[in-house]
């Protein structure tokens, strides 16, 4: 194949990789006395990550694991020497992933450690108001330019979409409301004791539609008062409300907001280059008129979501081009469909748009992959734990590139296992901690360098699911491609392993 027509491949199925390093964090000093640290860690990862945080109120930090308008933790240290003779810390946790939070005296060198581990379960709060005997302290140093939240009745988050309301019974059973403080896009606070107060109850909102579908809701306290957390999405009017038990510190972290309403087809890779194009097809095979949303998601993040109405017994024919303009031409990317109710079916074309015919297309399918009843059958399976790519030609015309998408809710490593016709397992290749709906895609070539010769891929993940597609090019660089298969597979050496259904 000619140099040039393979430097256009290259650049269909190109992954871009980046990596931004962290400055450290300085002390953070409550009272200019008592030194906040946080250690995180996910359980994909093989140490701890040092937190990065700075202060909301003199003696209220927060902190963030991922990125700065994300939210993980925030901690209190309270005078509390008129009331016991202690200095108390609180703490509450918009996360569930492992945290070792430390708070040391630097006047006493004394220093308490709390811990949580990774799971499903939430962070709890922490109410410890006998954390350090070390009183009495000097008074404190006020910090300069501190900025002064806006306080508000309702708090809105994620671009407004979201209205969160919080009401509470005080020590009288009165009912009152909370008054909200925003802190970042996604996350925001409030004050029990009417604004400008104390900040004790967070609110935490992220867009987890990528991973399961749904918007995902971290609520905590540090207060043991009865309150009730109102959510609403404003675009759908779902609402939830989230009730606390009275003398029991609240935190909640709910995955499935909105999950329940939502089904899902995945389009595992869509092209938009100078060389290919894809134009994404969905039929409404019902009588209602249908409102869908389409996100679309490269291998190192970057996404794009656009919404499309299409009536009842019509369908959606639209290019990537034209869906997805802000994303701009550049390396393919995985599509995500998700609607409220079920009666859509969904597939692609695939062209060559610089050949004499302008286009040769090529046809694959959308994979319903979550809700309703709609999921893939047992006669035409295209997810599964492990994939058969049945047919990887690689000669002087004939090139192929298989593209893998996990579709679970954790990193996943995947294993590639490679075979002949006669049945030898010619090599395995690994593709560490593969981000869920973020596609991996590469030539055949690249694969297998130095192997020459037609084989055969198995891909099998270490327990998510999977679904894929390979693209078959011939000489002129026209497409062809199919859905990979899932299939019951045992790698050799380990133990058996259940089919997904």
């Amino acid at each position: 194949m000619p140099a040039s027509r393979l430097l256009c491949l290259l650049f269909f199925v190109g992954i871009s990789l980046s990596s931004i390093p962290l400055l450290a964090q300085p002390d953070l000093l409550v009272f200019d006395r008592f030194r906040v640290e946080v250690d995180w860690k996910t359980p994909e990862m093989t140490t701890t990550e040092r937190a990065h945080g700075g202060f909301l109120e003199d003696n209220l930090l927060y902190f963030h694991f991922f990125s700065p308008a994300n939210v993980e933790l925030l901690i209190r240290v309270l005078d509390g020497c008129n009331a016991n003779d202690h200095f108390w810390v609180f703490s509450a946790g918009l996360t569930n992933v492992e945290v070792n939070l430390t708070v040391t005296d630097t006047q006493s060198g004394v220093s308490q450690s709390y811990f949580h581990p990774a799971g499903p379960k939430p962070f709890q709060p922490i109410l410890d108001t006998k954390a350090f005997e070390t009183c009495p302290r000097a008074l404190p140093i006020p910090l300069e330019n501190q900025p002064t939240p806006v306080s508000l009745k309702t708090l809105g988050l994620l671009n407004n979409r979201f209205d969160v309301t919080l009401s509470w019974e005080d020590a009288s059973g009165e009912l009152m409301d909370g008054a909200a403080n925003v802190f970042t896009n996604s996350s925001g606070g409030f004050a029990l004791s009417g604004p400008g107060g104390s900040l004790d109850a967070f609110v935490k909102i992220l867009d987890g539609r990528l991973n399961n579908g749904s918007f995902w809701v971290y609520l905590s306290a540090m207060t043991n008062l009865p309150m009730t957390f109102t959510v609403t999405d404003t675009l759908s009017n779902i609402s939830k409300e989230y009730q606390s038990t009275p003398g029991i510190p609240f935190s909640i972290i709910d995955h499935q907001f909105s999950k329940a309403d939502t089904h899902r087809w995945i389009f595992p890779w869509i092209s938009n280059n100078a060389t290919f194009g894809s134009k994404l097809i969905a039929n409404n095979y019902s009588s209602n008129t249908i409102e869908v949303t389409l996100v679309a998601i490269r291998a190192d993040g970057t996404n794009q979501t656009v919404l499309r109405t299409i009536p009842g017994g019509g369908f959606l024919s639209e290019s990537a081009n034209s869906l997805f303009a802000g994303l701009g031409q550049g390396p393919g990317y995985a599509v995500i469909m998700s609607a409220p109710e079920r009666g859509l079916a969904a597939r692609w074309v695939t062209e060559n748009l610089g050949t004499g015919s302008g286009g040769s297309p090529s046809q694959g399918v959308a994979i319903k992959y979550s809700g309703g009843d709609e999921t893939e059958g047992s006669s035409n399976r295209r997810i599964g734990q492990s994939l058969m790519f049945g047919y990887l030609p690689r000669s002087a015309d004939t090139v192929a590139a298989p593209v893998i998408v996990n579709v679970g809710n954790r990193n996943s490593n995947i294993s590639l296992y490679f075979y002949d016709s006669n049945g030898n397992l010619l090599d395995i290749k690994g593709v560490p901690n593969l981000i869920p709906q973020r596609p991996f895609a590469a030539v055949l070539s690249d694969l297998l360098p130095g192997i020459e010769g037609d084989v055969s891929m198995i891909a099998h993940s270490d327990g998510q699911p999977l679904t894929g597609v390979v693209f078959t090019f011939n000489g002129l660089l026209e497409p062809s491609l199919g859905n990979a298969e899932a299939i019951p597979f045992v790698p050799a050496g380990t133990l058996p392993i259940t089919p997904d259904l």
